[in-house]
């Protein structure tokens, strides 16, 4: 027997015992499936838990409203037009608001809607 028919039978036994084996049968069988971390589990929770938040704030809340369910005010470089929020876990929120009372006031009322993202806290 040549060593191209040798091959070529052990690739052929080879493919048969990997289609047939009980493994590949099981619909349920993830090879690459990875359990997620105590700390993603976490961030998805607070993530989930901030759009919940994030929802419930509508259009002409107060800034001093908003600053009782978000008080911690991320540092970093913001537009006058947005004021964002550090939620804890690397979740953000950005939050626009108008220019009722003057730029910063606790008058400022929400303008839009609020966008929550994934990021890391920003430092002075």
């Amino acid at each position: 027997m040549s060593f191209r028919i040798f091959t070529n039978c052990l690739i052929h036994i080879l493919l048969v015992a990997c289609l047939t084996s009980p493994a590949s049968a099981d619909a349920s069988h993830k090879p690459f499936t990875r359990k997620p971390s105590p700390a993603q589990s976490l961030q998805k929770a607070r993530l989930m838990q901030a759009r919940k938040l994030a929802a419930q704030v509508k259009q002409g809340t107060t800034r001093a409203a908003v600053e009782k369910l978000c008080p911690d005010e991320d540092a970093g470089l913001m537009s006058y037009e947005l004021t964002r929020y550090y939620l804890g876990d690397s979740v953000m929120v950005d939050v626009p608001f108008d220019k009722q009372g003057g730029e910063g006031s606790k008058q400022n009322r929400v303008s839009g809607p609020l966008r929550v993202y994934l990021s890391p806290p920003h430092f002075n």
